[in-house]
């Protein structure tokens, strides 16, 4: 027996995102704070991420892709679905 994927797995597993989505950017700004980050400095140096490529994605200058979103859901304990749809 065969499942269909979920639409989360379909979204994250196409790796295709146009452009940047300041909602999105938003939204990983909300999770930095929930998550008891008051900067994202400070987020970046806890988890070890790439500061400019965070500041990027924070600022909505640069999409989140779905590696992007995994990697920083699972940092702060959120679904790579929210962050990348709000859902």
């Amino acid at each position: 027996m065969t499942v269909a994927p979920s639409h989360e797995q379909f979204f994250l597993a196409s790796g295709h995102l146009a452009d940047a989505d300041p909602a999105a950017a938003e939204r990983l700004v909300r999770a930095r704070e929930i998550a008891g980050y008051a900067t994202p400095g400070a987020a970046v140096a806890y988890r070890r991420w790439s500061l400019k490529d965070y500041l990027d994605h924070e600022s909505g200058k640069r999409a989140i892709t779905p590696d992007d979103a995994r990697r920083y859901a699972k940092g702060y304990r959120v679904s790579a679905r929210w962050i990348l749809m709000g859902a």
